[in-house]
């Protein structure tokens, strides 16, 4: 995977694969999502549409707020989860996903990774 600027720790564990995608807010599980937005496609569906474009030499990023695990063992690709607030189990995540973070990750000197937005004058912030 050619990602320039990439700190090394990354492009490690991420050195074998292709294309990265990110989402956030799966919400996998949620029946109040469900409830109040009554067009949004069903998890199954939301794990059919994923997987359309992610494959299983791809890594995905799910910038929080994921959801349910038993819809993210259904997910191709090596799987990275920078948990959001919705996201309470750690542990239990860390069984399904490659890699977990609890908080923003700078993948980049000017690139953060979050859920919920960081004002920063110096670096990108790309969030969920």
């Amino acid at each position: 995977m050619n990602l320039p600027g990439v700190y090394d720790i990354f492009l490690e564990k991420m050195n074998d694969y292709q294309t990265c995608y990110m989402i956030s807010d799966c919400h996998f599980g949620d029946t109040d999502l469900q409830a109040g937005f009554p067009n949004r496609p069903s998890d199954e569906e939301l794990v059919k549409l994923i997987n359309s474009r992610v494959g299983r030499k791809d890594v995905l990023w799910i910038l929080g707020d994921c959801g349910d695990i038993e819809y993210v063992k259904k997910l191709r690709g090596y799987k990275i989860l920078v948990a959001g607030n919705h996201d309470q189990n750690l542990t239990a995540y860390k069984e399904v996903f490659d890699m977990v973070f609890a908080g923003p990750v700078m993948l980049t000197p000017k690139l953060i990774l979050s859920h919920e937005p960081i004002d920063v004058p110096w670096a990108f912030n790309l969030h969920g």
